[in-house]
C-alpha cells in the first residue's frame, strides 16, 4: 500500500534522533502535518506496531511535566483516531499507555488535559461504522485500559485536579475571567469527569461489569464523591458542572440499594439535591452567587435518581410540591439505561445494582420531565391550584433556602442542610373549602361539566366517607346541597367501586323531608344511581322507601284536582358565594309533583330491575301496590306516567301469575276498554296475555272476557292473534272488513258505554289519591250495543258486504269452509224474506251479496261448495221476475259455476285412488236442471228484450251440459219440437257479440264430435252449416283473444271428416258437397288433409291468396257473400234450407273467377310459374307416387307442352341434322303434333311459353338430377332466349345456369353463347320490368366460362370438345371484354354488386395475365390496373374500389381525368359491338339466321385506347416523380427507383444544355427532389416487404444501404457539377439533394473530389437566402464529418465569404443566413485537426481578439462583428470594418471564378496581403491568456 513520503520520512526522522530538541523540531513539524491533512495518516505505509513503537519512544524521552509531553499527548490523539494504529495497543500491553498514565498523573494541568483526551479517544472514539469490529476494538481498548491500571491513574487524576479545581475555584466570581491556569486546571477536572462518567455509563458489552465497580469502589472508599464530586455540580464552569453531575448518576446506577441511599442521603444533606430540584424546575434562572445555566434533562435525571426509592428525599418534596404532581405520574422508564457487560456479576443476583433495578422494572421512576413542564403551565384543578403566583412562591422559598444553606456552609465547616424543617407555604389556597385534599369548588365544577373526571380510583371511597362525614355534621344548608351534589356525581363516575354503601337509611331521611324539596329532588336524583345496587336496594326497602316512592306516586291524582303546584324559588340577586351559587342552581330545576311522581315511579322500577327478586316480595308485602299502579291511567294529562306505570303493571303481574285469574277484579279490562283509544301497549300487552285466563264469574271457560264489551267478529279476531303486536293492531286501528268492523266510532261507543263504571272511581280519587275499585260481577257483564253496526249482514262472524269492496279484491277469504255452509244454510231464510218483503229493496240487495258471495266462493273453489245442496231455491230465484235482471245475472252465474265445480270420489273400477266427478252437475240433472235449462234457452232467444247475460248465462249451463251429457243433448237437438239447433243457428251471427259467438261454438263441439248420424244433415238443413262457412270467412282471425274464425274452421272440419264406416261416409256426402262447393276444392283438400289444414284455411279465407294450388280473392269471397245473402231468411226461419239445384253438379264451378284460370294436375300453371325457384307442391297433391316420380312426369309432360306451342306459334329454330353443327339454326313452320293444356284466348303466345319455362325452371330447382335424363327439348327451351320478352329471357338464363353440372346440356348452351352475351344490352328489361337481370346475364356467362370447357383435369376429351383457351377467344371475339368494362366503369347505371360481377369475371377471364381478355382490359384501363385485374377473381371489390376512387400517389394515378378519359375509350369501342348485337338479334328474330359473326378486333386496341392527361405524367420505373414530390413520406424501393431515374436525369440535362427548354428544367427539378425524398426516407425501403421475407431484409438491408450510397458516390461529382447549371431552381434542387445524402462516406468523397469549390460561387454570388442556408448547412456538415474540408474552405478563400456574411456585406445575407455563417465558422474553429490554422487565418483578417469569439454563441459572434475594440495595434472601428469589407470584395472578385477549376494545390487567398490593410506588428504578439483558455476549452462558452 502506497503512503505519504513526507510524513513517513518524519516519523521516522523523529523517531530516529537522539536528543530530545532534535526530536521536538521534527515531531512538532509532524504534528502539523498531521492537523493539515489528518486523512493521510491514514495511508502511511509503516507497520502498526513500529509506528505504536515510535511513538512509545519518544514519550520515554520526554519529561510528563513539560510542554514537549503536551504536545506529545496531542499526537496521540490523532494517532488514535486511526483505525491502524489504534489496534496496535495490543502489541505490548505492559507499556501501551504507558504514556497516558504518566501524563494523567503530571502535575502540568495541560498534559494532564490531552493525556485525558487521549484516554476518552481509548475508551469511545467511534472509528468504524460496523457494529461488529467496533466493538471487538472497543472490547481490546477497554480491557488494556483497566490491566494497565489506567483506572487508578484516573481516579488519581480526580483527587488531583477536582480538589485543585474547587481550590482556585473559591472566590471567582461567575462574572469574572478566570486565569489561565485556573482555565487549565477546570479543563482537567472536567475532562477526569468526563472519563469517569464513559467509564461508568457507558459500557454497551465493551466492559466488565467487575471493572466498572473498582472505579465506582475506589471513588467512594476515598470519599471523592462527596469531597469533590459533589461541590463540582455547583462549578461555575458548566461543563464541570454538567460531568459532575453525570458522574453522580453513574456512581448511583452502578451502586446497589443501600450504597444508592447513602449517596441519596449524602446529596440531600449536602443540599445537592435542592439544587438540583431548582434547576430542574427553573434552568435559566440567574442565581446572584452562581451565574450559570444547565441542562434540564441533565438535572431532572439527576434530580430523578436522587428521589428514586428515597423516604427522606420524598417527605422533602411533600413538603414542597402539591402532592398531586406526583401522584398518578409515576411512569415506568422500562430499559431507560441499556446497560450491557461482557459478563455478567453472579453477586448481582441476590443485590441488584439501581440499573438492573430499573431494566427490570422493579423500580418506578417518576416522569419528572412531565412533573416539570406541568409547572411550566398553570392549572386550576380540583388537587391542583397552580398558577405564576405559586410557582414564584415555590422558586423564591427554594432560592431562599439555597442561600441560606450556602451563607451556613461558608461560616459553618461540615455543616448538613435540615430539610425536615423545610417546607413552601402557598398562601393562594388557604380560602378554599378542602375535603379530603381536593377543593370541593373546582372538584364539583369539573364532575358537572367534564368527560375526564379528576379523580383517582384508590381515594374515591375515602373521599366519599369525608364528604359523609362532613354533610352530617355541616349546619349550612347551602353546603350541605354542595356536598350532597358532590357525593352524588362522585357515585355516579365510580358507582362500580361502592357495591354497598352503608348510608342509604340517610338518603332515605332527606327524601321525606317535604319542607325542603330541593333536598328532596336532589336525593332522588341520587337515590337512581345508590339503587343500581343490589345491596343498597335492599337497605332501602327496609328503610320503608318503598312506601315513600307510592305515596309521591298516588300523589298525582290529587295535583291534577286542583291543588296547587310547588312554588319555585323566587328570583334572587346572583350571589358571589359559590355555595349560594349552587343552591340556587338546584332549586331553579325543582319537580312539580307531577315530574315527583314520575320521578318516583322510576325509581320503583329501577328497585326491581336491581332486585328482580323482590317483584314477587313486595306485591304480598304491600297489596295496594297493584291496584294503585292499574289506577294510574286516571291520571289527566300524563301520558307518560301512564304508559312507564303500564309497563311496570305488566312486569309485576307476569312475575307473580297467582294475580291473573282475578284480573278483572281490578277492573284492568274495565279500564282498558273505557280508554282503548289511549291505552298503552304495555296494558294492551297485558290484556292480550290475560284476556283468555280469566276465571268464573268474570268470564266462561274457554271464553274471553273481552266477549260482553266488544262485537262477535272483533272477538274472533282477537282470539286467533298470533301474537300481542297483532292484537293491539286489531284493537287499536280501523277496519272495515269482511271479518271485523272496528274503528273509532266503535271505540266511543263503548268508552261511552263503560263510562258508569269508571265515573264514580275518577271522582274519589280526586278525593282520595288511595282509594281503590270496587268490582261488581253482575253491572259489569253487560253486554255493549253498537249502533253503527245495526245494519250490517254478518252471516258467520263475516260482514259479507264487505267482501267486495276494493280492498278486499284478490284477496283469499278465510275459513271459506264454514262461510260456505253458514250461506247454503242461509239460502231458504233469503228465499222466505224475498217473498215476505214481496221483494223489497233491502231483501234484494241482502239476496244479491248472498249470491255474490256463493259466487265468489265458488271461484275460490271452496270444496264445500261441490255438492250444493240449496238448488231448488237458487233456480227459484233465478226465475223470479221481480228480483230484477242483476239478481237473475247473479243466480244464472252462480248456476254456471256450480256446474263447472269438480269434486272428488272413490273410484268405482279400483279401490284405491280418486276420481274427478262434477257432483254439482248430478244434482242440477236431478233437480230437472236440463229440460229447465233448454226450455229457459228457447225462450231467451225468441224473446227480443233478453239482455245479453241473460242469454250467456244459459249458453254456458247449457254447454256444461253437453259436454257431461252429450248424446242426451244430441237427442234433444234433433227433436223438431226444441228447434234447438235453429234457435242456435240464429245466434251464430258475426253481428252478435263475441261471447256468444264463442259459446255457440263450444255448444256445437260435442255435437260434431256425435256418433249421432243424424247431426250433419240436420247441421245442413237447420243452415248451421252455413253459419259457419260465414263465421269462418267473415269473422276476424285474432292472434290474440277468441278467434271464432279458427273455432269455425275446426267445426267444419270435425263435421266432414270422415272415417272407414260407409254409414258415416253416407251421412256426411251432403255437408262435404257443400263444404267443397263454398270452399274451393283446393281450400277442401287442404282442410282434409294437411295437418295444419285448419291454420292455414283460417289464415287464406280472410287473405287473398294465389298459389298453385289455391286462389281465394277478394272477388271469390263476394260471390261467396252474395249466396249466403241470399239463403238467410231460410236461415232465421224455421224450416229445412234449399239450396239451388246446379249447387250439386259434380262438373260445374262455383265461381266465376276460377273459369278462366288453366289447371294440370289441380295445379295452376299460372301461379305455379310465378312461385319463388324452389317452391314444391304440397305432398296431398301427389298422393301415391314418390316425389321424383311425379317431378319427371310433370317434367316431360310440360317440355312437350312447350314444344308444341314454340312449333305451333313459330318461336323455335329448325333442328339441323347433326347435332354438333354450329351453324346458323332455321326456323320450323310446321307445328309436331304433341300435348296441349288449354289456355285463355287473351293470353299471347310468349306469355304462355314463359309461363312453361318458368314452370319447368320450378321443377328443375326442386329436381336437379332431372338434367341426366337428357331431354331432347331442352335446345327448343334455350333457344327462347332471343324472343323479346323478359320473363321468358330471365327463365331461359336460370334454366342455363341449371345445366351447369350436365356435360350434354352445357353443349347445348355453348351454342346459344352469342345470345347470351347479347342479353347484356339487348334483353328486355325495361323500367317496369327487371327482367332478366344483369346478375342473371352474368351467372349465364360465368356458367359458361366455368363449365363451358371440357375440365383440364380430365383426360381423354369427347370429339368437339373445347378447351378454356377455345371459350375465351369466342367470348373475346364477341366483345365480352369491352362490354365488361363499362360495366365496371359504369357507376351510375349500374349496381354495386353487378359491377363486382362484371370484375369477377374480368379476374376469371384474364387467367393471371395470360389471355387477350387481359391484353385488352390492360390497353383499355391503363397497366395501373395489372395487379387487380389478375387478383379480381378472388377479390372482384377491389378492382371496383380501385376504379371509383381518386388516388394520385407515386405509384398509382388515377384522377378523375383519367377516368373520364378512360371511360369515354370503353365507349367509343362499344359502340360498334352494341350495334352489331343489335342487327344479329333482329335478324335471327325476322329470319331465323345471323346475318354475320361478330369479330372484334382485340389485337389493335391498344393502339386505339388513348389517355392523354395519363400520358402527361413523368413516369420512371412506374412511379410518378412528380407524386413523388407531392407525396414526400410515401414508401419507395430506392434499389428498384434509382438506377433507371439517373438516366432520365442525365437525359432531362442533356436536352436542358442544348438548349433552355422550360419544360425540361421542371422535369430535372421534379427528378431531383425526388432523389431528396427518398434518400430522407431510407427507412421506409423495407415497408413492403411481406413477414415472410424479415430474414432475408434484415440480411440486404446493409447491402441495399451500401448500394444506395455508392449510387450517390458514383453520382456525386455529377450532382455538383450540376451546380454550375443557370438555373437557381436546379442549384437548390441539387443542394436539397446533397444535404439529404450527408454521411460519412459522402463526406469523405466530396473532400477527396473537392467538390465543395462548385458549392463556394454560390454563397459568394448569394442569388437567394434559400440557396444560401443550403450551402452553409452542407458545409458545416461536410465540416463535421471531415476535418479536410476545413481546410479547402480556407484554401479556396470560402472563409473571406463567411466573414463578408457575418458582416452583412453579401447579398441576401439575412439574420438567419448569418447564424448559420456563424454556426460553420465555429465549427470550423473546433475541428481538431484544421481549427487552429483556420481561427489563425481568420484572425489575420480580423484581430486576434475575435478568436473566444469564434467558438462562443453564434449572436455573440455576429454582435462582435459590429463592437469596437482595439487590440493591441490593430484597431476595430467603423473605418477599419469599410476598409477591410473593401479588400475583401475585391479579393473575391478575383478568387470565385477560379473557385470551379480549383486543383487543390495552391490556397486562392493570400493571408499576407491583410497587411495591406493592417499594420505589421513590430514584434511577435502574445497571444493572452483568455484565448488561450478558450482555444484549449472550446466549449467553454458555447
Amino acid at each position: 500500500m502506497g503512503g505519504n513520503p513526507s510524513i513517513e520520512a518524519k516519523l521516522c526522522s523523529a523517531a530516529s534522533k537522539s536528543t530530545v530538541e532534535a526530536w521536538k523540531t521534527h515531531f512538532h513539524n509532524l504534528v502539523n502535518d498531521v492537523k493539515e491533512d489528518s486523512a493521510a495518516l491514514k495511508k502511511v505505509s509503516v507497520s502498526k506496531s513500529r509506528l505504536w513503537d515510535l511513538v512509545i519512544n519518544t514519550a520515554s524521552k520526554v519529561s510528563p511535566g513539560s510542554d514537549d509531553y503536551s504536545l506529545l499527548m496531542q499526537g496521540m490523539i490523532r494517532f488514535l483516531r486511526t483505525k491502524n494504529i489504534y489496534t496496535s495497543i495490543q502489541q505490548s500491553r505492559l507499556r501501551t499507555l504507558d504514556p497516558i498514565i504518566k501524563g494523567c498523573k503530571s502535575s502540568n494541568a495541560d498534559v494532564a488535559f490531552f493525556s485525558l483526551r487521549a484516554m476518552e479517544v481509548v475508551l469511545s472514539h467511534d472509528f468504524s461504522k460496523n457494529q461488529n469490529k467496533l466493538k471487538k476494538f472497543r472490547t481490546k481498548a477497554r480491557a488494556a485500559f483497566f490491566e494497565q491500571k489506567v483506572d487508578y491513574a484516573l481516579v488519581d487524576s480526580l483527587a488531583l485536579y477536582g480538589k485543585e479545581a474547587i481550590k482556585q475555584s473559591e472566590g471567582v466570581m461567575p462574572d469574572s475571567k478566570m486565569k489561565p491556569e485556573t482555565q487549565s486546571v477546570m479543563n482537567a477536572a472536567q475532562m477526569c469527569l468526563k472519563v469517569i462518567a464513559v467509564v461508568l455509563t457507558q459500557p454497551k458489552k465493551a466492559t466488565k461489569l467487575v471493572k466498572v465497580k473498582i472505579v465506582r469502589n475506589e471513588i467512594i472508599k476515598r470519599n471523592l464523591h462527596k469531597e469533590v464530586v459533589f461541590p463540582l455540580v455547583r462549578s461555575i464552569d458548566p461543563r464541570v458542572r454538567a460531568y459532575a453531575s453525570y458522574t453522580i448518576i453513574g456512581l448511583l446506577l452502578n451502586s446497589y440499594s443501600n450504597e444508592v441511599e447513602k449517596i441519596q442521603d449524602e446529596a440531600l444533606v449536602n443540599g445537592i439535591s435542592l439544587w438540583a430540584l431548582y434547576h430542574s424546575i427553573k434552568p435559566d434562572a440567574e442565581d446572584p452567587k452562581h451565574n450559570h445555566h444547565e441542562g434540564i434533562d441533565n438535572m431532572r435525571l439527576l434530580f430523578g435518581l436522587l428521589f428514586d426509592g428515597n423516604r427522606k428525599t420524598a417527605s422533602f418534596i411533600r413538603k414542597v410540591l402539591p402532592v398531586s404532581l406526583l401522584s398518578g405520574k409515576y411512569k415506568m422508564l422500562a430499559k431507560r439505561f441499556p446497560f450491557e457487560f461482557e459478563e455478567r456479576d453472579r453477586a448481582g443476583l441476590e443485590a441488584r445494582l439501581r440499573w438492573q433495578q430499573y431494566n427490570s422494572e422493579e423500580l418506578k421512576a417518576i416522569d419528572w420531565n412531565a412533573v416539570m413542564e406541568k409547572l411550566e403551565l398553570e392549572a386550576e384543578e380540583p388537587r391542583l391550584i397552580w398558577n405564576a403566583a405559586t410557582k414564584k412562591t415555590l422558586l423564591d422559598s427554594l432560592l431562599l433556602e439555597i442561600e441560606e444553606f450556602d451563607d451556613q456552609s461558608r461560616l459553618l465547616k461540615d455543616s448538613k442542610w435540615e430539610y425536615d424543617g423545610f417546607e413552601v407555604l402557598y398562601p393562594q389556597l388557604l380560602k378554599e373549602y378542602i375535603v379530603g385534599g381536593y377543593v370541593i369548588r373546582l372538584l364539583l365544577t369539573d364532575l358537572e361539566g367534564r368527560n375526564e373526571y379528576p379523580l383517582q380510583r384508590g381515594e374515591v371511597k375515602a373521599l366519599m366517607n369525608k364528604l359523609f362525614i362532613k354533610a352530617t355534621v355541616e349546619l349550612n344548608r347551602n353546603k350541605k346541597l354542595t356536598l350532597v351534589r358532590t357525593m352524588s356525581l362522585v357515585y355516579d363516575k365510580f358507582k362500580d367501586e361502592f357495591k354497598e354503601w352503608t348510608q342509604v337509611p340517610y338518603l332515605v331521611s332527606l327524601m321525606q323531608q317535604k319542607n325542603d324539596p330541593v333536598m328532596r329532588d336532589l336525593t332522588l336524583s341520587f337515590l337512581k344511581e345508590i339503587l343500581a345496587s343490589s345491596a343498597n336496594v335492599t337497605s332501602f326497602v327496609d328503610s320503608n322507601g318503598i312506601q315513600t316512592l307510592l305515596q309521591d306516586i298516588v300523589a298525582v291524582h290529587k295535583a291534577r284536582a286542583g291543588q296547587a303546584e310547588v312554588k319555585k324559588g323566587s328570583e334572587a340577586k346572583v350571589s358571589d358565594d359559590f355555595f349560594e351559587q349552587v343552591a340556587a342552581r338546584l332549586s331553579s330545576n325543582t319537580l312539580s309533583v307531577d315530574q315527583l311522581a314520575l320521578e318516583s315511579l322510576g325509581l320503583l322500577r329501577l328497585t326491581f330491575e336491581t332486585k328482580p327478586q323482590y317483584q314477587k316480595v313486595i306485591p304480598r308485602r304491600i297489596p295496594a301496590l297493584i291496584p294503585h299502579l292499574m289506577q294510574l291511567m286516571f291520571a289527566e294529562g300524563q301520558d307518560d306516567l301512564v304508559v312507564k306505570g303500564q309497563g311496570l303493571l305488566r312486569a309485576l303481574i307476569l312475575k307473580n301469575r297467582r294475580l291473573v285469574p282475578t284480573l278483572a277484579k281490578t277492573g284492568l279490562f274495565i279500564f282498558a276498554m273505557q280508554t282503548l283509544a289511549s291505552c298503552s301497549e304495555e296494558l294492551l300487552r297485558l290484556v292480550y296475555e290475560t284476556h283468555m285466563r280469566q276465571k268464573e264469574p268474570y268470564a266462561k271457560p274457554g271464553a274471553s272476557v273481552l266477549q260482553p264489551y266488544l262485537p262477535g267478529p272483533l272477538v274472533e279476531k282477537l282470539r286467533g292473534a298470533e301474537d300481542v303486536g297483532k292484537f293491539i293492531i286489531l284493537i287499536k286501528s280501523e277496519s272495515k272488513s269482511p271479518y271485523y268492523i272496528w274503528g273509532k266510532t266503535q271505540m266511543r261507543e263503548l268508552s261511552a258505554s263503560l263510562d258508569k263504571y269508571v265515573a264514580p272511581l275518577k271522582a274519589e280519587l280526586k278525593r282520595r289519591p288511595d282509594a281503590l275499585f270496587n268490582y261488581d260481577v253482575k253491572s259489569c257483564v253487560e253486554s255493549i250495543k253498537y249502533k253503527s253496526l245495526k245494519n250490517e249482514l254478518c252471516v258467520g262472524n263475516v260482514y259479507i258486504r264487505y267482501l267486495f269492496t276494493e280492498e278486499q279484491k284478490g284477496e283469499t277469504i278465510r275459513n271459506p269452509g264454514k262461510l260456505a255452509k253458514a250461506l247454503m244454510a242461509y239460502m231458504p231464510v233469503v228465499l222466505t224474506r224475498l217473498k215476505e218483503t214481496k221483494c223489497s229493496t233491502k231483501a234484494v240487495k241482502d239476496c244479491q251479496y248472498v249470491l255474490k258471495t256463493q259466487t265468489l266462493l265458488v271461484k275460490k273453489e271452496i270444496e264445500a261448495m261441490t255438492e250444493y245442496k240449496a238448488f231448488d231455491p237458487l233456480l227459484e230465484i233465478m226465475q223470479m221476475q221481480g228480483t230484477g235482471a242483476d239478481t237473475q245475472v247473479l243466480a244464472g252465474s252462480l248456476v254456471i259455476q256450480l256446474l263447472r265445480m269438480k269434486g272428488r270420489r272413490v273410484s268405482h273400477a279400483a279401490t284405491t285412488g280418486m276420481q274427478a266427478t262434477k257432483p254439482n252437475v248430478e244434482l242440477c240433472v236431478a233437480a230437472g236442471g236440463t229440460k229447465k235449462l233448454a226450455y229457459h234457452f228457447i225462450s231467451l232467444v225468441e224473446n227480443p228484450r233478453t239482455e245479453d247475460m241473460l242469454l250467456l248465462d244459459s249458453l254456458e249451463a247449457l254447454v256444461i251440459l253437453s259436454k257431461n251429457a252429450t248424446e242426451k243433448m244430441c237427442e234433444a237437438a234433433v227433436e223438431p219440437e226444441y228447434k234447438f239447433l235453429t234457435s242456435l243457428g240464429k245466434l251464430i251471427d258475426v253481428k252478435n257479440p263475441e261471447k256468444k259467438m264463442e259459446s255457440c261454438m263450444e255448444l256445437l263441439e260435442p255435437f260434431t264430435e256425435s256418433k249421432n248420424y243424424k247431426i250433419p244433415e240436420a247441421l245442413v238443413d237447420s243452415g248451421v252449416i252455413l253459419r259457419l262457412i260465414q263465421i269462418a270467412v267473415e269473422a276476424e282471425a285474432k292472434e290474440e283473444g277468441p278467434n271464432y274464425a279458427l273455432n269455425a274452421t275446426k267445426t267444419i272440419k270435425r263435421a266432414v271428416h270422415t272415417g272407414s264406416l260407409p254409414a258415416e261416409q253416407k251421412a256426411k256426402v251432403k255437408i262435404r258437397t257443400v263444404v267443397d262447393k263454398l270452399l274451393t276444392t283446393g281450400v277442401f283438400l287442404m282442410l282434409e288433409n294437411d295437418p295444419k289444414g285448419v291454420e292455414k284455411v283460417t289464415k287464406y279465407l280472410h287473405e287473398d291468396v294465389e298459389t298453385p294450388t289455391i286462389i281465394w280473392t277478394t272477388a271469390i269471397r263476394n260471390e261467396l257473400h252474395t249466396f249466403l245473402q241470399r239463403m238467410e231468411p231460410q236461415v232465421t226461419s224455421y224450416g229445412e234450407v234449399k239450396f239451388p239445384d246446379e249447387f250439386w253438379s259434380q262438373d260445374a264451378t262455383f265461381y266465376a273467377a276460377l273459369k278462366t284460370e288453366p289447371v294440370w294436375d289441380n295445379v295452376y300453371l299460372r301461379l305455379f310459374a310465378e312461385e319463388k325457384i324452389g317452391y314444391q307442391l304440397p305432398e296431398y297433391l301427389r298422393g301415391d307416387a314418390t316425389t321424383k316420380q311425379y317431378n319427371e312426369g310433370f317434367y316431360h309432360s310440360l317440355i312437350k307442352v312447350l314444344t308444341r306451342v314454340g312449333r305451333t306459334k313459330g318461336m323455335l329454330f329448325e333442328q339441323e341434322a347433326k347435332a354438333d353443327s354450329e351453324g346458323p339454326p332455321q326456323v320450323n313452320r310446321a307445328p309436331s303434333m304433341m300435348p296441349s293444356i288449354p289456355f285463355p284466348d287473351a293470353m299471347s303466345p310468349l306469355d304462355v311459353l314463359a309461363i312453361l319455362v318458368r314452370c319447368i325452371l320450378q321443377i328443375l330447382k326442386t329436381d336437379p338430377e332431372l338434367h341426366e335424363r337428357k331431354e331432347p327439348g331442352l335446345y327448343d327451351l334455350l333457344q327462347l332466349i332471343v324472343q323479346p320478352h323478359g320473363h321468358l329471357q330471365a327463365s331461359v338464363l336460370q334454366v342455363i345456369e341449371c345445366c351447369r353440372e350436365s356435360q350434354d346440356s352445357m353443349k347445348h348452351v355453348l351454342k346459344i353463347a352469342p345470345w347470351i352475351v347479347c342479353m347484356m344490352f339487348n334483353s328486355e328489361r325495361t323500367a317496369r320490368s327487371n327482367e332478366p337481370s344483369l346478375d342473371m346475364v352474368f351467372k349465364g356467362i360465368l356458367a359458361v366460362v366455368e363449365c363451358g370447357a371440357w375440365p383440364s383435369v380430365l383426360a381423354n376429351p369427347p370429339p368437339g370438345a373445347k378447351t378454356f383457351e377455345d371459350v375465351e377467344l369466342q367470348l373475346v371475339s364477341l366483345g365480352l371484354p369491352v362490354l365488361l368494362a363499362m360495366v365496371v366503369s359504369n357507376k351510375g347505371k349500374f349496381a354495386k354488386e353487378q359491377r363486382v360481377a362484371a370484375a369477377k369475371l374480368c379476374g376469371q377471364l384474364s387467367a393471371e395475365g395470360k389471355s387477350h381478355t387481359y391484353r385488352a382490359l390492360h390497353s383499355l384501363l391503363t397497366w395501373q390496373f395489372g395487379t387487380p385485374l389478375m387478383e379480381s377473381a378472388a377479390q372482384p371489390e377491389k378492382l371496383i374500389e380501385f376504379f371509383d376512387n381518386v388516388e394520385s400517389n407515386p405509384k398509382v394515378y388515377w384522377t378523375k381525368e383519367v377516368r373520364s378519359e378512360v371511360i369515354q375509350g370503353i365507349q367509343t369501342e362499344a359502340k360498334g359491338i352494341l350495334e352489331w348485337q343489335s342487327k344479329a338479334l333482329e335478324s335471327v328474330r325476322e329470319t331465323g339466321k345471323m346475318h354475320k359473326p361478330c369479330q372484334w378486333d382485340y389485337k389493335s386496341v391498344g393502339m386505339r385506347a388513348k389517355h392523354p392527361t395519363f400520358a402527361k405524367q413523368l413516369e420512371v420505373g412506374k412511379i410518378f416523380v412528380y407524386e413523388v414530390v407531392d407525396h414526400p413520406n410515401f414508401p419507395i424501393d430506392p434499389t428498384l427507383y434509382l438506377p433507371p431515374l439517373w438516366k432520365r436525369l442525365e437525359l432531362e440535362v442533356a436536352k436542358l444544355n442544348e438548349q433552355k427548354h422550360g419544360q425540361a428544367e421542371k422535369v430535372v427539378c421534379a427528378l431531383l427532389e425526388s432523389v431528396a425524398i427518398v434518400v430522407t426516407n431510407l427507412p421506409h425501403v423495407a415497408e413492403g416487404f411481406e413477414r415472410e421475407r424479415f430474414e432475408v431484409f434484415i440480411r440486404t438491408k446493409c447491402v441495399e444501404s451500401c448500394s444506395l450510397a455508392k449510387q450517390l458516390c458514383c453520382r456525386l461529382m455529377y450532382l455538383y457539377s450540376m451546380l454550375q447549371l443557370n438555373s437557381i431552381a436546379i442549384q437548390e434542387k441539387v443542394m436539397e439533394v446533397l444535404l439529404a445524402s450527408s454521411n460519412k462516406q459522402v463526406a469523405m468523397k466530396s473532400a477527396m473530389e473537392r467538390l465543395i469549390k462548385y458549392a463556394m460561387p454560390i454563397l459568394a454570388k448569394g442569388d437567394t437566402t434559400d440557396l444560401m442556408e443550403g450551402v452553409l448547412k452542407l458545409l458545416l456538415d461536410l465540416v463535421r464529418r471531415s476535418s479536410p474540408v476545413v481546410k479547402q474552405i480556407v484554401d479556396l478563400g470560402g472563409h473571406l465569404v463567411l466573414i463578408l456574411i457575418c458582416m452583412g456585406q453579401i447579398k441576401n445575407a439575412t439574420k438567419e443566413v448569418k447564424k448559420h455563417a456563424a454556426q460553420l465558422i465555429g465549427g470550423m474553429s473546433n475541428d481538431g485537426v484544421n481549427g487552429l490554422s483556420t481561427q489563425e487565418e481568420l484572425c489575420n483578417i480580423l484581430t486576434p481578439a475575435f478568436k473566444p469569439k469564434f467558438v462562443m454563441k453564434t449572436e455573440k459572434l455576429i454582435a462582435f462583428f459590429e463592437e469596437d475594440h482595439e487590440h493591441k495595434e490593430r484597431n476595430w472601428n467603423r473605418e477599419m470594418r469599410e476598409k477591410v469589407v473593401k479588400f475583401l470584395k475585391a479579393e473575391l472578385s478575383t478568387i470565385v471564378p477560379k473557385m470551379p477549376s480549383w486543383d487543390g494545390k495552391e490556397a486562392l487567398f493570400d493571408s499576407d496581403k491583410m497587411y495591406m490593410v493592417w499594420p505589421r506588428p513590430s514584434e511577435p504578439e502574445e497571444e493572452d491568456e483568455d484565448a488561450e483558455d478558450a482555444a484549449e476549452n472550446p466549449s467553454a462558452e458555447a
